[in-house]
């Protein structure tokens, strides 16, 4: 008899579950060190660039920042502690000035010269109380044939910081450390610079953290799981893996070690369940066709393939080493 779904609870706590933090220690690190130069900066010219490749949770983290520094509204003012905004695909200092004034809540963001724009938004961030801007999509900023002092969106990022004293959070892949070669002005500016990236099961240290990582994921998961316990907790709070880690490797190798990836696929499961399933790697089984976004298609399903031919090919990509365990 087929399970009843009740498509509104399903809704309600994959929502719930899509907006759950990991606190994995890089994603912690750089959280913190942007919310201590948010706190503490606005003397001195500084930026800080997050970098890291597509899905390992950068513009996830600039968002929790931002939703954490609401708008305060009054009837005598607004104030937008934190503007959050991406890079225009068309890389024009016209649409950088229309998606910062937009970000400001500006009526008409696009009206006026350039030069009054740059003027207005100045204005603007200072009377709207603006500490910091954080820049979603950073490398887009660089030409394609390569930029330099005179690439126009970057004088006006070391404007804003020279004349306001507002710090400048730059995300993006790793090629955003190509703004530093591009503007050396820009480059002294740039405080320090964090990385988030893709979990490995190459080595125990890699496989501990990976699995660390989900175990901490899978307590928020909305679900009953079977044969998703990979990690084990010493009295003192120590933990380590756990004897069989197979369907530690099967998430890998079905993700690349993703962040984005990882969660399309719980998402699937959450969609696909009724909240009293006791999910096991079957559902994972059933789910991934519809969650398969890796860059390298497999051509056969990680979750119920045997496990020797699941480590053969994590093997083959760099995911994971069997001479490690």
């Amino acid at each position: 008899m087929d399970i009843v779904i009740d498509k509104r609870a399903v809704i309600l706590q994959r929502d719930e579950f899509l907006q759950r933090i990991v606190w994995y220690p890089r994603f912690e690190r750089a959280y913190k060190t942007i919310k201590h130069i948010l706190e503490y900066g606005g003397t001195v010219e500084e930026a800080l660039i997050l970098m890291g490749p597509v899905g390992a949770g950068k513009s996830f983290l600039l968002q929790k920042i931002h939703s954490n520094y609401p708008i305060i509204d009054t009837p005598e003012m607004t104030s937008r502690p934190v503007l959050y905004l991406r890079v225009p695909p068309e890389n024009t200092l016209g649409g950088m000035l229309l998606n910062l004034l937009d970000a400001l809540g500006d009526p008409m963001p696009a009206s006026c010269s350039i030069g009054l724009r740059r003027l207005r938004l100045k204005k603007q961030i200072v009377t709207q109380g603006t500490r910091m801007i954080l820049l979603d999509e950073s490398q887009s900023i660089v030409p394609k044939d390569g930029g330099d002092d005179k690439s126009m969106n970057i004088k006006l990022l070391r404007e804003l910081m020279d004349d306001l004293k507002i710090p400048l959070v730059l995300t993006g892949k790793k090629d955003v450390r190509a703004i530093l070669a591009a503007d050396d002005a820009l480059r002294s500016r740039v405080r320090c610079t964090l990385s988030l990236d893709y979990f490995s099961c190459k080595n125990i240290d890699d496989a501990l953290d990976f699995a660390d990582y989900m175990d901490v994921l899978l307590q928020m998961f909305p679900r009953q799981l079977h044969g998703f316990n990979f990690v084990l907790e010493t009295d003192n709070g120590e933990i380590s893996l756990s004897q069989n880690i197979n369907n530690l490797v099967r998430l890998m190798l079905a993700s690349d070690g993703c962040p984005r990836s990882i969660r399309y696929i719980l998402k699937s499961v959450i969609e696909t369940t009724a909240v009293e399933t006791v999910v096991t790697t079957a559902h994972f089984a059933g789910v991934f066709y519809m969650s398969d976004n890796l860059s390298k298609p497999l051509n056969f399903n990680p979750f119920d393939a045997p496990f020797a031919k699941v480590k053969k090919e994590a093997e083959k990509r760099g995911l994971y080493d069997s001479d490690a365990f």
